[in-house]
């Protein structure tokens, strides 16, 4: 934080610790896969914490800093979507421990997907109808997916990408300008919708609706 036009104080520290749900290591020239539950990671990244708080205070000037700890989950590599955070603490600057954790209810969620499908019905329905209806517009469609972020099992954003072999500007001009209006038309208000439509090599155009506004944002990439 700047205190005056010459000086700057350290206010806070916040630390994102990574935990891998897949670990992939070699030992004697083998491949070797160990997978790891929610829990177990909750466990080991909170015992990191500990040891990582215990040298920061080791050092004078970090001595009396505010701390924030997360830990965050990562998905395997070949996973569509991405990890997520589990769990926060807040570490007092006077304070050489960690107190309670805050669990952090946020998820990523692939469409089309049985979870999905099963715990998001009705915001896969309206995925579905939008698939089907640029499927019926478009000959070249080859498919699309989606990735929906929930906070608190509300959906906050949907982030979908579109590839489709276009012959001319002309198809992309005409198929944003349907695009457009099929997220005005279909995707509720309360959300941020985004749409990438991309080519084999490139990205076409973009489509962002965000929530409580009226009219969506366009670009067309030249």
């Amino acid at each position: 934080v700047k205190k005056n036009d010459d000086v700057v104080e350290l206010e806070g520290i916040t630390i994102g610790i990574s935990l891998r749900t897949v670990y992939n290591f070699t030992a004697e020239g083998r491949n070797y896969k160990e997978d790891h539950s929610t829990e177990e990671l909750l466990k080991k990244g909170k015992e990191y914490a500990g040891t990582i708080l215990k040298r920061l205070r080791e050092r004078d000037q970090l001595k009396n800093v505010p701390v924030v700890f997360a830990l965050y989950e990562e998905e395997e590599a070949s996973s569509k979507v991405p990890g997520q955070f589990l769990t926060k603490t807040m570490v007092k600057g006077s304070s050489s421990s960690i107190g309670d954790w805050k669990d952090i209810n946020e998820k990523h969620v692939l469409f089309p997907s049985k979870e999905a499908e099963n715990d998001y019905f009705e915001d896969s329905q309206i995925f579905s109808d939008f698939r089907e209806e640029v499927s019926d517009y478009f000959p070249n469609f080859v498919g699309m997916i989606a990735n929906g972020f929930y906070v608190d099992n509300e959906l906050q954003q949907v982030s979908i990408d579109i590839p489709i072999q276009f012959r001319s500007q002309s198809e992309v001009v005409g198929f944003t300008q349907y695009v457009y209006g099929l997220v005005v038309e279909m995707f509720p208000d309360h959300y941020d919708v985004e749409v990438k439509i991309n080519s084999m090599d490139q990205q076409e155009s973009l489509i962002v609706q965000q929530a409580g506004k009226e009219e969506p944002f366009v670009h067309i990439y030249e």
